[in-house]
Parts: C-alpha cells; structure tokens; sequence
C-alpha cells in the first residue's frame, strides 16, 4: 500500500533551464523561486514495479517531468497497516525498510503529476 501527503515546503521552487538547449538532464539547472511544496509518498524498500525497486522508478520518472527535487529517505524501523515492525536492526535485518519519497515542485506541477505508476 502507498501513502501520499502534501505540505509546504520552506522552499523556492521554479522551473528548469536548460543550459545551451541541451536535451541532457545533467545540464538542467532549477532556478529556484517563490513557495512550493512537498510530496511525501511512503513505500516499502522492497516495492517494486516492473522487475525495479518503485522508489527508482518514481524518482527518475520525477527527473524527467521536470521536478525541482526528489530525495529518498530510509527509515531506520516502522510499521505499516499490517502493524508488522521493520526495522534495521543488526540482529533483525529487514528486507523492507520504510522508504519515503519526497518531491518539491509547485502545487500545480505536483498535483497534476502526482499519479503514481500503474502496477
């Protein structure tokens, strides 16, 4: 199961520019302006999609939609709807850590981008 929140972020957001109209996303560059906010889509470490971990699949289907950001940040022990402890424990190594995938963008860009990939 994936769980989606929206916030505010205490930061700038913009669009990207490419740099000498380059169709590499290396030359992206963000200018970074105004308020945004912040997506937060909670996974597990062992979702997949396609034969690929779901928390690569998201995160480069936001670089190539033009996102200010994207960050994936692993929980060191949580619980789910199954209330099932995972944690990272040296003597109880979990094959499915929490995971949360956090994208900054404007609102507009993030709510009209925000459907997750079909299974």
């Amino acid at each position: 199961m994936w769980l989606i929140q929206y916030s505010t972020a205490l930061v700038g957001v913009g669009s990207a520019a490419s740099s000498a109209n380059s169709s590499n996303p290396k030359d992206l560059v963000m200018k970074l302006e105004g308020e945004g906010k912040l997506l937060r889509i909670f996974i597990g470490e062992a979702d997949m999609l396609k034969h690929k971990a779901l928390y690569e699949v998201l995160v480069l289907k936001e670089r190539e939609m033009g996102m200010a950001g994207a960050t994936v940040l692993r929980g060191i022990e949580g619980f789910g709807a199954g209330s099932r402890i995972h944690t990272a424990k040296i003597l109880r190594l979990s094959e499915d850590l929490p995971l949360i995938v956090e994208v900054v963008d404007t609102k507009r860009k993030l709510t009209s981008s925000s459907r997750l990939p079909a299974r």
